[in-house]
């Protein structure tokens, strides 16, 4: 495919391996390459590109030698800016794209900036220890931006009421899903080990973190192991692994649960998994409720603000669960392992759900914004 003149798009991610927000990145770039932009990708952190990666292009870390500085880094992007002249800026880096105006403004290059915002900032601010800061830091930045992607309606609405945006400003655009390269992955083999018991298989799958509260899951599973044989599996990594491992051992049930650790094809699990649980206090979007959906089993999360309660109708293609309530989450199991029947209707309603998040349909609206840039006088 001939690349197409004027064109040249700059993306900054922070990382581009891990979780929900890493996958979605990995599509992105995968179709803006295809379409025929000339992509130049960058990531703060790591350049390592998962096997099961939809994206083939490289990938340039600004981290050498294990460290990460804040001079070396905007040097370095200053060089690449001159160097490929993007016409669009697309960042995910929220406060850290402070590093982008320093670097534009040392290459002395015009271009127009698109930010992705991939948190409910309402939650986040509640997490860390200068929110008034972060207030101040975050309005200064986006008011930079020419177009602000949010990655659902509720992350929208905190841009509007914390950061003082127009919402003319403000694109809701869902993060895109590679269906094609999921359904490829699907027939990848597992361990048997893993699968050849009879047991009633239930699987999450997220950045093992707090505010994932894959605590709330254990304490729900404690109570599905005194009336159900069933498997709990764990995909992802993070801080709070070795804590859950423990919690596990405390509620003695550890020899019903299995970390797997980060995987670069999760969906070869899902898939074969009977039911897939998110449990999570707070989710910008919810990536993995669309890829579990994908795999065409039924699914279980928190209502947890903001972005469940846009992706599932409650007993219609999924169940929603007050959050942090494990009796809610037990229950929903239950009721769900007693009527095989509705669980197989959920499934088959989630997989067309599912397929509304297309990356065919949803880069449409990505490559109208980007083109209004590029055509900008």
């Amino acid at each position: 495919m001939n690349k197409q003149i004027g064109k040249n798009i700059l993306v900054v991610f922070a990382k581009i391996t891990a979780g929900g927000m890493e996958r979605a990145n990995q599509v992105l770039l995968k179709y803006l390459q295809n379409t025929g932009y000339n992509v130049t990708a960058v990531t703060l952190r790591d350049a390592h590109i998962p096997n099961a990666c939809c994206y083939g292009g490289a990938v340039i870390s600004l981290k050498k030698n294990g460290r990460m500085d804040i001079i070396k880094p905007i040097l370095l992007l200053s060089r690449i800016i001159v160097e490929k002249k993007p016409n669009v800026i697309i960042s995910s880096l929220g406060c850290g794209s402070y590093i982008l105006f320093i670097a534009q403004l040392l290459g002395k290059i015009k271009v127009s900036y698109i930010f992705i915002e991939h948190s409910c900032l309402s939650q986040y601010i509640k997490t860390i220890r200068w929110p008034k800061m972060f207030n101040k830091l975050i309005r200064i930045i986006y008011s930079k931006a020419d177009k602000i992607i949010a990655v659902s309606n509720g992350a929208k609405s905190d841009l509007i009421e914390i950061c003082k945006i127009s919402p003319s400003k403000i694109v809701v655009i869902n993060n895109p899903l590679d269906s094609e390269q999921i359904k490829g992955l699907l027939s990848e083999g597992v361990d048997r080990l893993l699968f050849h018991e009879k047991k009633y298989r239930i699987i999450t799958c997220g950045r093992l973190s707090k505010e994932k509260n894959q605590i709330l899951l254990l304490d729900a599973f404690k109570k599905v192991l005194d009336q159900i044989d069933a498997k709990l599996i764990i995909i992802g990594d993070g801080p709070e692994r070795e804590h859950l491992a423990q919690y596990a051992e405390k509620l003695n049930i550890m020899g019903s649960v299995c970390f797997l650790g980060y995987q670069d094809n999760p969906y070869k699990y899902i898939s074969k998994a009977d039911l897939f649980v998110l449990s999570s206090d707070t989710e910008s979007f919810g990536y993995a409720i669309i890829e579990a959906m994908m795999c065409k089993i039924p699914v279980i999360s928190t209502d947890c603000f903001c972005g469940p309660r846009e992706i599932i109708t409650n007993g219609v293609n999924g169940i929603l669960v007050p959050v942090d309530d494990a009796d809610a989450i037990s229950k929903a199991i239950f009721m769900l392992f007693d009527n095989r029947s509705f669980a197989m209707t959920l499934a088959e309603k989630g997989l067309k759900r599912a397929a509304d998040f297309n990356a065919d349909i949803v880069f449409n609206d990505y490559k109208k914004i980007i083109d209004s840039l590029c055509y900008r006088e």
